[in-house]
């Protein structure tokens, strides 16, 4: 090959076309509009992490607040257990009393023994000293008459 050929050939030392003006400078926008866009998303994502770290920041603070919530509900839950305990407790001791008692009353055989000494005695047919000393005062009255 000639000078004259090689000059005409645009290239480089080992068959590469050299770089033009008008490709550098397409290559420059390029990287600036790549440059751009990259920017552009970075801004998006960090955005988004924001948002997301917003919406965790305001789950967590409602959690907090169920959690004080529950707190508060299961330490009443307790209180309310715990008087039941004490009035169940109290009812089975009442309930132990009575049961005392009705031990202590009379059978039915000695019932029966009592209804039986009642029915003899007929306490109903008693009288009083009032009773009496107005019959003796009439039995007196109607012999002092005669």
């Amino acid at each position: 090959m000639s000078v004259d050929k090689m000059d005409n050939k645009k290239g480089g030392l080992f068959g590469k076309p050299a770089p033009d003006k008008t490709s550098a400078e397409s290559l420059t926008r390029r990287e600036a509009g790549n440059v751009s866009s990259l920017n552009t998303r970075m801004r998006i994502l960090e955005e988004r992490l924001f948002n997301i770290q917003k919406k965790l920041h305001v789950r967590d603070e409602n959690m907090l607040e169920t959690n004080k919530e529950f707190s508060a509900e299961i330490k009443e839950f307790n209180k309310g257990l715990s008087e039941l305990k004490t009035t169940v407790a109290a009812l089975k001791e009442e309930l132990r009393n009575l049961v005392d008692e009705l031990d202590s009353k009379a059978s039915e055989s000695e019932f029966m023994v009592y209804k039986k000494y009642l029915e003899l005695w007929r306490p109903v047919n008693f009288v009083t000293q009032g009773d009496v000393e107005r019959l003796v005062e009439k039995a007196l009255a109607k012999q002092k008459e005669l």
